[in-house]
């Protein structure tokens, strides 16, 4: 199993160095066969080392001619087959279970788990998430999103602009630059907040590898927010909701934590209602 360097910059960090990647030729073939043309046209240079590696995709970072420096996100081959016959095999599975189990009441969790797969294995979306993400926060200082670069973009082959930075939960590094991490988590809260309350598309997937905290920025960091493929729409009325929540918490208001708490599908008990107010 390879170590990813601690110090890297990718648009695909939700590899979390756990898997094996897979040998460069065969993520050559499937670069030649989605860009179609001859690598050395499009690159200076192509790194057959990937910079991070995980279940669905590997990165390698390249320079493009004109010396702008990209993360490559690659699909392994035959991946999408795989999981067709993976995710058939957990609906048997899942339907077996439930004629022998009548109880058995997750049988929605298969399909929720195919819908999201799926998603994932097309990049193009993906790419548009990102897009969209970057013109929610275009007027953001601390956020960053990598640009896409759409003429070296398919449904398994994802080019994005390469960001440095270190995970948001380097606390070491971030000492080292002499970064606040209490005003790094707190621009990391207002970034999700801003999410949830203001654009009510939520990232699906914000885990530390996802979330880099870069040197560079007008105000001395900056959050970079990298792997857009699950996300999130929010309707009003949730939203609307889970600020009436956070409002009841606030106020220790108990009879409207009730109410929310059915509103949102989940009991609260008596006890838990009077410690929390």
């Amino acid at each position: 199993m390879r170590q990813v360097p601690k110090e890297y910059s990718s648009t695909l960090s939700s590899l979390q160095d756990q898997a094996v990647p897979c040998h460069f030729k065969a993520i050559e073939e499937v670069l030649i066969r989605n860009l179609g043309h001859n690598l050395s046209d499009t690159f200076l240079s192509l790194d057959e080392q990937p910079l991070a590696a995980a279940s669905i995709a590997q990165v390698h970072k390249a320079v493009l001619k004109d010396h702008q420096a990209v993360a490559i996100k690659v699909q392994y081959p035959g991946l999408e087959q795989q999981m067709k016959l993976d995710t058939t095999t957990m609906y048997f599975i899942s339907k077996s279970i439930t004629w022998f189990f009548p109880e058995y009441r997750f049988g929605w969790l298969v399909a929720e788990f195919v819908q999201a797969i799926s998603l994932e294995l097309d990049f193009i979306q993906e790419a548009g998430n990102s897009e969209r993400t970057a013109n929610n926060f275009k007027n953001n200082k601390w956020v960053k999103v990598p640009h896409v670069f759409w003429g070296l973009t398919t449904k398994q082959v994802l080019t994005m602009e390469f960001c440095t930075g270190h995970k948001v939960d380097d606390v070491d590094y971030l000492k080292e630059r002499k970064i606040d991490p209490v005003k790094v988590a707190k621009v990391l809260l207002e970034m999700f907040a801003e999410m949830i309350f203001i654009h009510g598309f939520l990232h699906g997937d914000p885990h530390p590898g996802n979330i880099l905290v870069s040197p560079e920025g007008q105000n001395g960091f900056s959050l970079v927010l990298l792997d857009h493929g699950i996300y999130k729409q929010l309707n009003d009325k949730f939203r609307l909701d889970y600020c009436q929540l956070w409002k009841a918490l606030i106020l220790l208001d108990s009879k409207k934590l009730q109410h929310l708490g059915e509103q949102f599908g989940v009991a609260i008990g008596k006890d838990v209602l009077a410690k929390l107010c």
